[in-house]
């Protein structure tokens, strides 16, 4: 039979893993605001994770305007956690949104 946990085991226990998740599991906390290098590394490290494993919707390709893309990163939207400001600068969102709405798709490429 397992030991119950004391209420200060548990804590410190959920505090650990609020801090690994924090440190590893949440790439875009790894860069604060105006520190990213590029709208590819944004995506890269947070939005490929859903929006291209088949979580989310596909965005590239799509041609999406940007300003939509910006609300909905700001605000989020159904599953999707919104983004402040402090974890993606207004100038690097408007990269990455300038850059997602000028996108294109394999297909799209292969057909031009």
């Amino acid at each position: 039979m397992m030991k119950k946990l004391s209420f200060s085991s548990r804590f410190l226990l959920c505090l650990s893993a609020g801090f690994l998740y924090l440190a590893c599991i949440n790439p875009v906390l790894a860069y604060s605001k105006d520190e990213w290098k590029s709208a590819a590394q944004i995506y890269a490290s947070t939005c490929h994770y859903c929006h291209d494993t088949g979580v989310g919707p596909v965005l590239m390709g799509r041609q999406l305007p940007a300003s939509y893309i910006e609300i909905r990163v700001r605000n989020g939207f159904n599953a999707m956690p919104s983004f402040k400001p402090s974890e993606i600068g207004v100038s690097d969102l408007g990269l990455l949104a300038k850059w997602i709405s000028e996108s294109v798709t394999l297909s799209n490429q292969i057909k031009k």
